[in-house]
């Protein structure tokens, strides 16, 4: 479950997540209606000996009429910034010229690919194949308007070449089934990946929207000392769910970008492209970490930041703490060590994440201020005490907890005394 559910603003997005879907096709339209338009005259070209002329000026012609209206329609949309009419009319209207380009495409399928060329044949199959793959970015927001573009192009493809009846051609149009249904599944992600993108930055915005509302009922409750105090309550819980949902939302994206890089440095890289991947590694985990702390700041804030109780090997946390930066020690000529007191149970309870935090920040700002010498992780053993009511019960035979001190020294700078 998502930790900031009840962060969620209670307001219906769905209308704006449409508008801005129908915003993003009429901004990616001019590429494609250049593509088309490009695309046409290359078939005419292809086309001009094996078919009469007449046929493919006949063709031609529409298609260009039907790019030209497109074209209409989308500077209409601009001029208007999508104002004047409804969404729904705009996303109608783009719609129409967008299924009679797809039908027109259909049409040469169907009429062309049948010429006596093999070589204007194979030519035709590429163009119609090439196009529909062209159109994810522009279309795959929107999963009707994509479908609407793709499969009137590929049917009647798939149908001309079933026709023609040899194996060669069977063989065609079973893989431009296969091709379809890949552009389906890729045109269904792209459109998921838009709506999820699209409903997280306008749940954002509302949230902000919030934000900036309660900061404006704090200004006006100074009247009353009480209603200053909830207001300015009311506000800082505000903050702290924005927070938490912006450090949440961002992080998954993170992870996704640093995995994707991550398995990018497997593959064979030339030494300049894998020192720009690992540039890209380094920054985007301390990106990660710093958007993880942003997390755990909120989290203290809304009082939902709660400390674990789980079994620590404190030798073995200490280690893997250490192991992070040997590289890095190493590169300063800097002795990196440890010392654990021999009195330490083979296994606490505590909170392991907590602590890994803790040594981390130590041990990194260690490093950073020493020029040379050494820097020295050490446990020791304080004396024992009674364990937490919640805790004994998990302890074997009511042994008594530890109290250890924890400590990084570095040879570096120091702090002033007055500090």
């Amino acid at each position: 479950m998502n930790d900031n559910a009840n962060a969620e603003p209670q307001v219906n997005i769905v209308p704006q997540v449409f508008a801005e879907q129908v915003a993003i096709l009429h901004r990616h339209s001019s590429l494609s209606l250049v593509t088309t338009a490009i695309a046409t005259l290359l078939v005419v070209m292809l086309l001009y000996d094996p078919v009469p002329l007449a046929q493919t000026a006949i063709w031609a012609a529409a298609l260009l009429a039907t790019t030209a209206f497109r074209g209409v329609i989308v500077q209409r949309y601009r001029a208007a910034a999508g104002q004047g009419r409804s969404t729904q009319t705009w996303m109608r209207d783009f719609c129409v010229g967008l299924s009679a380009t797809s039908i027109l495409w259909g049409v040469a399928a169907a009429a062309f690919l049948t010429t006596p060329s093999i070589s204007a044949r194979f030519g035709l199959l590429t163009i119609l194949a090439v196009i529909p793959a062209l159109s994810i970015p522009a279309l795959g927001g929107h999963r009707v308007a994509f479908s609407l573009f793709v499969f009137p192009m590929l049917v009647p493809m798939a149908i001309t070449l079933l026709r023609v009846g040899d194996h060669i051609h069977v063989a065609l149009a079973l893989a431009t089934a296969v091709y379809g249904a890949m552009l389906w599944v890729m045109g269904r992600r792209a459109h998921q990946s838009t709506i999820e993108s699209l409903t997280q930055r306008f749940d954002k915005e509302a949230l902000l929207e919030q934000v900036i509302t309660a900061r404006e009922a704090a200004e006006l409750a100074r009247l009353g000392a009480e209603e200053a105090r909830v207001a300015a309550e009311d506000a800082n819980r505000a903050k702290s769910m924005f927070l938490a949902t912006m450090s949440h939302e961002i992080r998954t994206p993170m992870n996704g970008v640093l995995g994707m890089n991550e398995l990018l440095l497997r593959t064979e890289l030339t030494t300049r492209q894998r020192h720009f991947a690992d540039t890209v590694q380094r920054s985007g985990m301390q990106l990660l970490a710093i958007i993880n702390d942003v997390l755990d700041f909120s989290k203290v804030e809304a009082g939902r930041l709660e400390l674990e109780a789980v079994p620590i090997d404190l030798r073995q946390l200490a280690d893997d703490v250490l192991e992070t930066y040997v590289e890095l020690a190493s590169r300063q000529g800097i002795a990196l060590r440890s010392e654990m007191d021999p009195a330490l149970a083979p296994a606490l309870l505590g909170d392991p994440t907590r602590l890994r935090q803790i040594l981390v920040n130590l041990l990194s700002n260690a490093l950073k201020f020493t020029a040379q010498g050494e820097v020295l992780l050490r446990v020791s053993l304080v004396g024992h005490e009674a364990m937490h009511s919640d805790m004994r019960a998990r302890a074997p035979n009511n042994t008594p907890g530890q109290t250890l001190l924890l400590q990084v020294r570095d040879t570096g700078i120091g702090i002033a005394a007055s500090a």
